[in-house]
């Protein structure tokens, strides 16, 4: 008889704490993935990062789940880059559609190559079973220019399925794989 009530009672918090804080928490996942994906951008010796050409970031998610909160978007693309974002002198952080691929995206961003670095990411979560186990679809691409060949060869543009469980009051990241075709 008590296993059961402890079973219920790890079960009730388990369902408890990811409806209270379970998006939020997602949401501070995602921002651990920027900052990966930023230290990967930052020493991808493709990435251009000189003062002549200017930042822009686009953050995506497919329900609005992620990147609402703009200012704390902005933030913490200027902790990624503290050398180029100092006091005064923050990034270009703007909102984007999910559901747009890369070509579209870049041929629309992209109208003079080599002024701007455009850095797109975007997440989306798929539920798998509600409560203890999500999935994360996630697009991470930068480029100053619209060649999509040497961006795919380069890595400038890749795309991730992550699965991650509930445990009790944290998402955990249980596997990464690279779907870039």
């Amino acid at each position: 008889m008590t296993i059961k009530r402890l079973i219920f009672a790890i079960l009730t918090l388990q369902i408890g704490l990811n409806l209270l804080i379970g998006d939020f928490m997602l949401e501070k996942q995602m921002f651990n993935e920027f900052k990966e994906f930023s230290e990967r951008r930052l020493s991808n010796k493709y990435n251009v990062e000189n003062d002549s050409i200017w930042e822009r970031f686009y953050f995506a998610s497919c329900g609005d789940e992620f990147f609402r909160d703009i200012e704390k978007v902005e933030k913490i693309v200027n902790e990624t880059n503290p050398k180029r974002y100092k006091k005064g002198n923050s990034a270009s952080v703007q909102k984007s559609e999910f559901y747009r691929n890369h070509l579209e995206f870049y041929y629309e961003k992209i109208k003079e190559e080599n002024v701007y670095n455009i850095i797109r990411f975007g997440a989306c979560k798929i539920n798998e079973i509600p409560f203890f186990y999500t999935k994360v679809e996630l697009v991470e691409s930068f480029s100053t220019h619209k060649d999509f060949h040497a961006m795919f060869y380069n890595e400038q543009m890749l795309n991730y399925k992550v699965n991650y469980i509930w445990v009790i009051f944290k998402w955990v990241r249980i596997r990464k794989i690279n779907e870039t075709y």
